[in-house]
């Protein structure tokens, strides 16, 4: 229950937000001594909606400045702490009664607490992104926020020496921010509010790298990348500003043809300035690992395993760790350094609660060398929901068969484990493989597709796929039958020792963050 001592305003500043407004205000309902909604225009039925859940509605006009909003809003609240929360936000039950007890015994005025916000993956085999961002602070007439965009209260905290400290809490974001009208929209918002600002108060790095992240989200990279150079221009160095720059400015590069060289040359000038940032040292040996040089990038992964940081405050990749893990297991399967591979997947994965990406890159590791017993092991220890975990059993006896290049015994598992309902990458891969080893090319075409897929950022299907489409050309052509080669092809580029694809869930090895600018609600 709320306590009389120590009493809770959650403030919300909103706009247009019928469709998320009523979960994000329940999820703290039953903590809230107060809840204070700042309607800043909507044309929707926000304020009707949070009428029936709020203690205040507000209304407050909008200036084109996130600041004015959320001090308005302050200046109603009337509890010794504030929590914010955005419209389209929600914390779970457990994070709610967390927090409660916090304030109620522990919470030190004299501080202001960081809290995880994390964005959703962006499709299927994406990757959750998250920011500390300061939600819980004592409501004091000092403390105010300052910014018409990535507005922040860290200069009154500083002029009023308070310190900053994390919290482990999320405050979790719907997938209908990773929409890309509702990103565009917020964009062109954000770039606005960003010209203004330096129109008001000249150039500085914090609305320069919000109007790099507005326009990068527009799709204008070049225009993107100058504001970013701009930023880092005048950024103060080792700042969060100068990281986010940095961050962003890699990214503009995205896609662009011939632009190795100079993501390069982008990661390693800052990796003068963050040696041990743990994204960037990600990202500097994906490139090098594309450029074939595997000693380097198993090296860059290694320092990020070992002694990766993180500066929080700004979008990371919520498991970057477990990615660097990953990422060095794979570069050192390439170098042909298997046992060490496995080790450092194992030892990542003690003491960790859900670490699901490394428990399959092991099994994938435990099959390739027909370690049946502990690849089992792991599958039992794969989540409860982990569909039709039974099946996923034998595909994993029967592809263990296959990487011994045992075809026949191994086509019985894996295809009982299809027949099952069994979609696994995993038994796609080996079902694939072992029905085109056995010189069904016909059966093993319809399973490929399924697996490209299930994991589209994979290379492997399509060269399968074209040594297939290559097999029926050469027949076509001579008029002689080819498909053994082909089998025997497909076969031997899936047993060799060396593979090239990243473990699925790592895509395209694209490491760095989507997302610079933190999304509004309003």
């Amino acid at each position: 229950m709320p306590s009389e001592t120590r009493r809770l305003s959650v403030a919300m500043i909103a706009r247009d937000a019928e469709q998320s407004i009523a979960a994000s205000l329940d999820s703290v309902r039953t903590i809230a001594d107060e809840i204070i909604v700042a309607d800043t225009g909507s044309l929707d039925r926000t304020r009707q909606i949070a009428l029936g859940r709020a203690t205040k509605v507000v209304d407050i006009p909008w200036t084109d400045d996130f600041a004015a909003a959320r001090n308005a809003c302050l200046a109603k609240c009337t509890g010794e702490w504030v929590l914010w929360i955005d419209a389209g936000e929600r914390i779970t039950a457990e994070t709610a009664t967390e927090i409660r007890r916090f304030i109620d015994e522990a919470a030190d005025p004299a501080k202001a607490y960081l809290l995880l916000v994390q964005l959703p993956p962006s499709g299927e085999h994406g990757m959750s992104e998250q920011i500390g961002r300061i939600r819980l602070m004592p409501n004091l007439p000092t403390i105010r926020f300052t910014g018409r965009v990535r507005e922040s209260v860290h200069p009154a905290l500083a002029a009023a020496g308070m310190k900053v400290e994390l919290k482990s809490w999320q405050i979790l974001r719907g997938a209908e921010e990773q929409d890309s009208a509702t990103k565009a929209r917020k964009a062109r918002r954000d770039w606005k509010l960003a010209e203004l600002e330096l129109r008001d108060r000249g150039e500085t790095a914090i609305p320069l790298v919000a109007m790099g992240e507005s326009l990068a989200n527009l799709g204008d990279s070049r225009q993107a990348a100058d504001c970013f150079r701009r930023a880092l221009a005048i950024a103060r160095s080792g700042s969060t500003e100068m990281l986010e720059a940095y961050y962003g400015l890699l990214t503009t590069y995205d896609g662009a043809p011939e632009s190795h060289n100079q993501q390069v040359k982008i990661c390693v000038q800052a990796l003068e300035v963050f040696p041990f940032d743990a994204q960037l040292l990600c990202a500097i040996g994906s490139y090098m690992q594309r450029a074939g040089r595997l000693d380097l990038a198993s090296r860059s992964y290694r320092t990020a395993v070992r002694h990766g940081q993180l500066n929080l405050e700004t979008w990371h990749v919520a498991a970057i760790r477990d990615v660097a893990t990953l990422c060095l297991s794979l570069s050192l399967e390439l170098l042909g350094e298997d046992d060490e591979a496995r080790e450092v997947v194992e030892q990542s994965l003690a003491g960790q609660p859900d670490p699901v990406r490394l428990r399959r890159r092991l099994i994938d590791l435990y099959v390739k060398h027909d370690r049946r017993k502990e690849a089992l092991e792991q599958v039992s220890l794969l989540p409860a929901e982990t569909p039709h975990r039974d099946a996923l059993r034998s595909a994993v006896r029967g592809a263990c068969l296959a990487a011994q290049k045992n075809w026949v015994a191994a086509r019985a598992y894996l295809q009982t484990a299809y027949d099952s309902g069994c979609r696994d990458v995993l038994c796609l891969r080996w079902l694939s493989v072992a029905l085109a080893s056995s010189g069904d090319l016909a059966a093993a075409e319809p399973i490929l597709l399924q697996w490209q897929a299930a994991a589209p950022g994979i290379a492997e299907p399509k060269r399968y796929l074209d040594m297939i489409a290559a097999g029926k050309n050469s027949i076509g052509e001579s008029g002689t039958e080819s498909g053994a080669a082909t089998n025997g092809q497909l076969a031997a580029a899936a047993t060799r020792r060396l593979r090239i694809d990243p473990p699925v869930g790592i895509g395209s090895l694209n490491l760095l963050p989507t997302t610079v600018e933190p999304r509004h609600a309003t």
